[in-house]
C-alpha cells in the first residue's frame, strides 16, 4: 500500500506499515537525486533511508500505544492505572506478607524498629517496639516488599539490625504470603463495570458502585421490577381456573395470593380472562386477588437483591466498616421507593441488614435499613478418568487439577458449570495437541451440598453389581413449578427435607418433568432449589424426595474425604478412589452400581449427589468453589 500520514478516522488510528514508509522515502530520494542513483541494500544511502524508515515506524507504533492507553479495553500497566483514576476506581494494591517470629535474648531487652532477614535476603520489619521476655517474644513481622514474599519455617533467622541483648530470631511456621497487585485483566473487568457509575440506569449505577469498592471481589444485583397487580377473581368451587376482571400486566410465572388460594400458587397460563393457576384453590374464590407479590425466585416485588463477595471470603467475613460501606453504596444508587431484599436460600449469617443515613445536612439525615446478602459457596468435586499416554508426567496431573479449579473459580455468581468447559480446561494443558500425553475417558461432576456422608445398612455379594438398603425413607410434598425454572414451590413447609435429597416427579425412580439425578441444592420455607432446570410445568403434583438416587457415590468405609471405592485391597481400605456410584434403582431399595463389588458388604457410606448431566445449575446467589484437592484423577 502507498504511504499515508498517521490519521485518526471513525474506525480508529490509521498507520502505514514499515515497507510503505521505506518505499516512500526511497522514491522521495530518487525524485530528488535522480533515478540513476544506486540504492541497493549494500549502499550507505539505502541503509540510512532504512534507518530513518524504522525510526518513523517506531514513532507510529508509539502513537498506537498512546491511542490504546486511552481505552480501558487496551490500556496496560501504568496507562491502565491512569484510566482508572479518570473513572474513579483505583487498582487494588499488592499486600504484604507476614510471619510470626520469635525473638530471644536477655530478659527486658527492648528492640526498637527492628528488622530481620530471611535466607533469600528479604527484609521483614518488626513492630516499632518489642520487649524480649524470658523464653522469647513472638510478634508479627511484615515483609518490606509488597507481593507474595514466601519464607519457609525457620527461614527468617538473621538479625538485620543488631541490638545489644537480642541474640536470635526464628519463625516456627511458614510465612503467610501477601497478595500480588491486581492483574490488568481483573482490574480492566472492574473498570468496565465501574464506568456505569454515572449511568442513567439506577440498576447499572448500583452494580457499578458495588464493583468499584476495592474490597469487593464479585457482586451481582438482581431486580424484580414488577409491581403487585390487584384485581378481582372468581372460581367455581375448588378449581385451577380463575376468572379475572382484567389481565392487564399479567404474565405466566407471577405469584397469586388471595382467599382460598394456597401459598406458592402462580400463573401457569392465560387465556382470555381465564387464568390457569399452578394449583387448585381450596374453595371458592370471590373477591380481591393480588398477582406478582414475588417473582419466580421468591424475590419481593419492586425490590433489589444484592449479593456481595469480599476479599476476606470464604475463609473470613467482612468487617463492620465494610458492611456499612456496601450498604451506603446501595443506598446512594438504588431507585426511590425500592425495597432491598435478602437473597432466598441464604442462611442467617449471610443475611446482612445495615442502617445508613443520608449525607450530613441532606434530607435531614433520615436513616434507612439496607438489606443484602453475602455470597454463598458450593464446593465442587470433579472426578477425571485419564489414560496415560507417551509423555505423561505427574506435573501434567497437577496442571489438570489447577486448570479445572481455575475454571470453577472464574465463574460468576449463579453461573452454571458446563461439562464442555471442564473438558476444555483439562485438555488445554496438553503439551502438544497433535501428540497428546493423555486421554480423558470420563468425567463426573458433583457437589457435596448435602449433609455429611452417612453410614447405612446395605447388603451386597462380591461380584454383584447391586446393593440392597434396609429401607428408603422417602418423603413427599405437593409442589408446583414453571417450566425452565429450577425452583419447586411446595404447598406445605419444607421441614423434613434435606440438602442433597434426590427429587422425582413420576413413579419412583422415573422422572417426567424433572431431569434424572436432580437433587436439592437449597431450601426455603416453601421453596426447593433444584440442581437442574425443570423440563415442563408442574401443577400441584406429588413430588418424592429420597436420600438415595442415581449417581450417588458409595463406599464401604466411612472416610471423611470425598467418596472412595467399594471394598477390596488397595481400594476402599487404602483410600484409592475408583468412582463407584449408583447407576439406577430397581424399586426403592435395590441400588444398581456402575461396577461390581470386589467383596461382600453389610453396610455402605453414601456421599453427596453426582451431577452427570450437561451442566450443574447453581442458585442465583451461590458461586462455585474450586480447589485442586477436589479434582480427583483416576489414572489408567
Amino acid at each position: 500500500m502507498a504511504y499515508t500520514p498517521p490519521t485518526i478516522t471513525s474506525s480508529g488510528l490509521s498507520l502505514s506499515q514499515y515497507n510503505d514508509i521505506l518505499n516512500y522515502l526511497v522514491q522521495a530520494y530518487l525524485n530528488i537525486y535522480g533515478p540513476s542513483c544506486y540504492l541497493g541494500a549494500d549502499s550507505p544511502d539505502f541503509q540510512d533511508i532504512a534507518t530513518r524508515a524504522l525510526q518513523a515506524y517506531d514513532y507510529q507504533n508509539a502513537l498506537q500505544i498512546v491511542m490504546g492507553a486511552l481505552n480501558p479495553l487496551t490500556a496496560i500497566g501504568t496507562s491502565l492505572d491512569l484510566v482508572g483514576e479518570l473513572i474513579g476506581t483505583a487498582r487494588k494494591p499488592a499486600g504484604f506478607s507476614s510471619a510470626q517470629v520469635t525473638l530471644t535474648g536477655t530478659n527486658g531487652t527492648v528492640v526498637t524498629n527492628g528488622v530481620v532477614q530471611d535466607v533469600s535476603g528479604n527484609l521483614w520489619s518488626l513492630p516499632s517496639s518489642v520487649t524480649i521476655v524470658t523464653g522469647g517474644t513472638t510478634v508479627t513481622a511484615t515483609a518490606q516488599a509488597q507481593g507474595a514474599i514466601t519464607a519457609a519455617a525457620g527461614a527468617i533467622s538473621t538479625i538485620a539490625t543488631p541490638t545489644s541483648g537480642w541474640t536470635a530470631v526464628t519463625n516456627a511456621n511458614a510465612a503467610t504470603a501477601g497478595s500480588e497487585a491486581e492483574a490488568d485483566s481483573s482490574y480492566r473487568a472492574r473498570l468496565l463495570v465501574a464506568q456505569a457509575l454515572p449511568s442513567l440506569s439506577l440498576l447499572g449505577g448500583t452494580a457499578a458502585s458495588l464493583a468499584a469498592l476495592d474490597f469487593v471481589i464479585r457482586s451481582q444485583v438482581f431486580e424484580n421490577y414488577q409491581s403487585p397487580i390487584a384485581t378481582t377473581g372468581t372460581t367455581s368451587g375448588a378449581s385451577v381456573s380463575l376468572t379475572v376482571a382484567s389481565i392487564f400486566g399479567l404474565r405466566s410465572g407471577m405469584s397469586i395470593t388471595g382467599t382460598n388460594i394456597p401459598s406458592g400458587t402462580y400463573i401457569s397460563s392465560i387465556s382470555g380472562l381465564t387464568v390457569t393457576m399452578s394449583q387448585a384453590s381450596t374453595g371458592s374464590v370471590s373477591g380481591a386477588v393480588i398477582f406478582g407479590s414475588t417473582d419466580s425466585a421468591g424475590r419481593p416485588a419492586n425490590s433489589l437483591t444484592c449479593v456481595v463477595e469480599t476479599s476476606e471470603m470464604p475463609a473470613g467475613t467482612p468487617s463492620s466498616a465494610e458492611l456499612t460501606t456496601i450498604a451506603q453504596a446501595i443506598y446512594s444508587n438504588k431507585g426511590i421507593g425500592c425495597y432491598t431484599a435478602w437473597p432466598v436460600l441464604t442462611p442467617a449469617a449471610g443475611q446482612i441488614s445495615e442502617t445508613v443515613a443520608s449525607p450530613t445536612g441532606a434530607n435531614g439525615g433520615l436513616t434507612q435499613t439496607i438489606n443484602f446478602g453475602l455470597l454463598q459457596y458450593t464446593p465442587i468435586v470433579v472426578v477425571v478418568k485419564i489414560t496415560r499416554l507417551t509423555g505423561w508426567s505427574t506435573s501434567l496431573g497437577v496442571q489438570i487439577q489447577a486448570a479445572i479449579s481455575n475454571y470453577l473459580n472464574s465463574l460468576g455468581i449463579g453461573q452454571s458449570i458446563l461439562y464442555s468447559e471442564l473438558y476444555y480446561a483439562a485438555v488445554s494443558v496438553q503439551p502438544l495437541q497433535t501428540a497428546p500425553a493423555f486421554a480423558i475417558t470420563g468425567m463426573t461432576l458433583y457437589t457435596p451440598i448435602g449433609s455429611a456422608p452417612f453410614l447405612y445398612s446395605a447388603t451386597g455379594t462380591g461380584g454383584a453389581s447391586a446393593i440392597t438398603v434396609a429401607s428408603n425413607p422417602q418423603t413427599t410434598r405437593t409442589a408446583s413449578a414453571v417450566a425452565g425454572s429450577s425452583v419447586l414451590t411446595t404447598t406445605t413447609s419444607t421441614t423434613g427435607l434435606s440438602l442433597g435429597d434426590y427429587v422425582c416427579d413420576g413413579t419412583w425412580p422415573a422422572n417426567v418433568n424433572i431431569a434424572p439425578q436432580t437433587f436439592i441444592t437449597g431450601l426455603g420455607a416453601n421453596t426447593v432449589q433444584l440442581s437442574n432446570q425443570i423440563y415442563g410445568a408442574i401443577s400441584s403434583e406429588t413430588i418424592t424426595f429420597s436420600p438415595f438416587g442415581p449417581g450417588q457415590f458409595v463406599s464401604d468405609v466411612p472416610y471423611l474425604q470425598p467418596p472412595l471405592a467399594i471394598a477390596g485391597a488397595g481400594n476402599g481400605s487404602a483410600g484409592q478412589f475408583t468412582g463407584t456410584f449408583v447407576s439406577s434403582l430397581t424399586g426403592s431399595t435395590t441400588l444398581n452400581l456402575n461396577q461390581p463389588l470386589l467383596t461382600s458388604v453389610t453396610q455402605a457410606v453414601f456421599y453427596s449427589p453426582v451431577a452427570t448431566n450437561l451442566s450443574l445449575s447453581l442458585p442465583y446467589n451461590f458461586a462455585a468453589l474450586g480447589n485442586p484437592y477436589n479434582v480427583t484423577l483416576v489414572l489408567a
